[in-house]
């Protein structure tokens, strides 16, 4: 189903449209297996994007990309690669990867640093308005200052790549995952490597 369900993907950005709904949700699976991927009610065209300004309002926030939540000004395939990478997780670890506390923006924030990390600052200043680098810093410094706060209690999540393993995900099926949840969209795995991913996806 994770190799129906990229190279579904993958001839959705070849005619240079964004899917930015992608979640288990819509992902149908008939009585043969066939994955199909639906509701392409959110979908645009990729020079759409290019041309102007799209709503950051878009994908179920459990599979909402870093640059969604922090409200970058513009956004490309990467927003569905991310979403990608969530849904293919869910079939090793059964349930949600990236659920949030609370669900709002700030928590799911809070979510997919503490479980990814931070990206540099550089990108963000260069990415996000003024306004959400602000929010951001002021989420992550509260964040912080909880973590270092000895009289907090502390609930500490199994990182990522051991929850899958431990779920029966090899070494190769970890690294794709984790090669599509990068918090710097700049090195998620983009179209030009998805035929290496498409070979790594024998391990699934």
């Amino acid at each position: 189903m994770a190799y129906q369900l990229l190279l579904g993907l993958c001839s959705i950005h070849h005619n240079k449209i964004m899917h930015r709904d992608l979640a288990l949700k819509n992902i149908l699976v008939d009585e043969d297996s066939n994955a199909y991927i639906a509701d392409l009610g959110l979908a645009r065209a990729h020079q759409t994007a290019e041309s102007r300004v799209l709503t950051l309002d878009v994908v179920t926030l459990e599979y909402r990309s870093f640059e969604l939540l922090l409200c970058y000004k513009k956004y490309s395939y990467a927003v569905d690669m991310w979403s990608c990478g969530c849904i293919i997780a869910e079939m090793f670890v059964r349930h949600r990867l990236l659920e949030p506390r609370l669900r709002d923006t700030p928590s799911q924030l809070v979510r997919t640093v503490q479980s990814l990390g931070k990206p540099d600052d550089e990108l963000i200043t260069k990415h996000a308005s003024e306004s959400a680098a602000t929010f951001y810093h002021g989420i992550i410094r509260r964040f912080e200052a909880l973590a270092a706060d000895k009289n907090v209690p502390k609930c500490f999540d199994c990182p990522i790549p051991v929850q899958l393993a431990a779920h029966g995900a090899s070494a190769a099926a970890v690294d794709l995952i984790m090669g599509l949840l990068q918090v710097d969209f700049r090195k998620r795995l983009t179209a030009e490597e998805r035929k290496t991913a498409y070979g790594r996806l024998s391990v699934l």
